[in-house]
C-alpha cells in the first residue's frame, strides 16, 4: 500500500473490513503471515510510531473529558491557530453547530447535555474527524463515520474529505457510491481481498464488484 494514495476499503457488511484496518494497525495479530511498513513488521513500531504514521477515526471514536477545541487540537500543541479550527469546521458544516453552544469552542465535551445543545452523535463524530483533518500523520483512515447517513449525503461528505485530506487516506464503506472516485479500491468479500483497481476497471472487469454496485446503484439515483 502506498501511503500516498487515496484508497477506498469497500465491501458488504461482515465482510472484513473493520478488521482488515485492526490487523493493518497491529491491533490484531493474523494468523498466519505476517504484516509489515516500510519492510519493519507492523509490530516493532511502537504506539507513538503508529500515531505518527496514521491517523484514524474508527465508527466508535473516543471523545475525550475536554472543550470542544481541545478535542480537535488534542496532542497537537498549540500551535494550531483558531482560524484554522474554524475552516475546517465550516467545511463540515459543523461550525454554526459549534457557535451555538453554550461556550461555543470552549464548551466541555463530557458535562455537555447532548440533547439540551442539539449535538448529535453525528456531529460529535465530526469533531473526531476534524481531529484528524488537523494531525500531522501523513496517512488517514476513516471508518465508516457516516453508516448513519442517507447514502446521497454519505457520498457527499466523502467528497469533502477527499478534499480535506490532501494526504494519503483510506476511506471505508460499505456503499460502494460513495467511493468510486477514489485513487484505487480494495474490494473485500468474505474475509479476503476479491479485487483491486479504478471503479472502471472493477467494473467492467470483476463480476462480484459489478453486482454489489449495480444492486446499490438505485440508491445513487441523481448521479
Amino acid at each position: 500500500m502506498d501511503l500516498t494514495k487515496k484508497y477506498a476499503l469497500v465491501g458488504e457488511n461482515g465482510s472484513g473490513k473493520s478488521t482488515f484496518v485492526k490487523l493493518m494497525l497491529g491491533l490484531l495479530k493474523p494468523n498466519s503471515g505476517y504484516i509489515s511498513l516500510g519492510g519493519k513488521l507492523i509490530d516493532n513500531y511502537t504506539e507513538e510510531e503508529k500515531s505518527q504514521i496514521f491517523s484514524t477515526v474508527f465508527q466508535n471514536f473516543y471523545r475525550f473529558p475536554l472543550s470542544v477545541k481541545e478535542n480537535i487540537v488534542f496532542g497537537k500543541g498549540k500551535d494550531i491557530s483558531r482560524k484554522k479550527i474554524n475552516s475546517v469546521l465550516d467545511k463540515l458544516a459543523l461550525k454554526k453547530t459549534i457557535d451555538r453552544l453554550k461556550d461555543g469552542i470552549d464548551t466541555d465535551l463530557m458535562n455537555m447535555d447532548l440533547n439540551a445543545s442539539n449535538v448529535s452523535s453525528g456531529e460529535l463524530q465530526k469533531i473526531a474527524i476534524a481531529r484528524s483533518v488537523l494531525a500531522s500523520s501523513p496517512f488517514t483512515i476513516l471508518d465508516e463515520p457516516n453508516a448513519s447517513l442517507d447514502p446521497i449525503v454519505e457520498r457527499q461528505m466523502y467528497e469533502i474529505y477527499e478534499q480535506l485530506f490532501t494526504r494519503g487516506s483510506l476511506f471505508i464503506s460499505h456503499r460502494l457510491g460513495a467511493l468510486k472516485n477514489m485513487e484505487e479500491i480494495i474490494v473485500l468479500k468474505s474475509g479476503s481481498i476479491e479485487a483491486t483497481g479504478s471503479h472502471q476497471d472493477l467494473y467492467t472487469n470483476n463480476d462480484y464488484y459489478r453486482e454489489l454496485y449495480d444492486a446499490q446503484r438505485k440508491m445513487y439515483e441523481d448521479e
